[in-house]
């Protein structure tokens, strides 16, 4: 990175603002919030809902696991741009939820908990370890406190929404901040390759040229 955003440190604000939208805030801690107005609209009970994100929540860990092997093989670029993309249209389907099917309701929490693990602190922590070495602990608890900012701002926001709007329009539109916020920092992340790629991946290509170099002994 050059000009202003030579220093590492945006780095962090960049996983800052993207946690500030992650799996947590969005998906359960606005849940409560959406919970009363979703269930007296479309005529649900609240243990239909809950069992809808409970049921998520047992994908968002299978998620976590895929997310982990997938910036192994093919570094944080190539997971998260697509991964926050497809998180976005997850959370603005929660607004084509009806009554009939139940099992309608049941899909949307179980893809947009496969989805969200995208959303986790799990690929902005692969990003900080790979620009920091120093002040790698510092850097990750800055990084983080985004998770925090998020639960705290945007079930306030969410119940704003709500008040203005109903429950629908403001569930759909969780698709712009859920995109925008991730999306811009994941494009400066991506400005690099540094950031981006499997750390290995210089010292696995060394090896490789390493062995096709040395001529074997008889």
């Amino acid at each position: 990175m050059t000009g202003i955003f030579a220093s590492r440190w945006w780095i962090v604000f960049a996983c800052a603002c993207g946690l500030l939208v992650g799996a947590g805030a969005i998906l359960i801690f606005t849940f409560g919030v959406f919970l009363k107005p979703v269930t007296e609209d479309l005529g649900v009970s609240r243990g239909d809902l809950s069992a809808g994100l409970g049921a998520s929540t047992w994908f968002v860990a299978v998620s976590c696991l895929v997310i982990g092997w997938l910036i192994d093989r093919y570094g944080t670029r190539r997971v998260m741009i697509p991964g926050i993309l497809l998180f976005a249209l997850a959370v603005a389907s929660f607004g084509l939820m009806q009554a009939q099917p139940l099992l309608l309701i049941y899909g949307i929490f179980c893809v947009a908990g496969f989805i969200s693990g995208v959303q986790t602190p799990i690929p902005y922590a692969a990003v900080i370890t790979h620009w920091f070495d120093s002040h790698r602990g510092i850097a990750l608890g800055l990084a983080t406190a985004g998770v925090g900012l998020g639960v705290a701002l945007i079930p306030q926001l969410a119940a704003f929404l709500i008040a203005r709007f109903g429950w629908p329009g403001p569930m759909s539109d969780w698709v712009s901040p859920s995109w925008f916020w991730p999306g811009f920092p994941s494009c400066c992340l991506c400005a690099t390759r540094r950031g981006c790629r499997p750390r290995d991946a210089p010292a696995a290509r060394a090896r490789r040229r390493c062995r096709v170099s040395t001529p074997k002994r008889r």
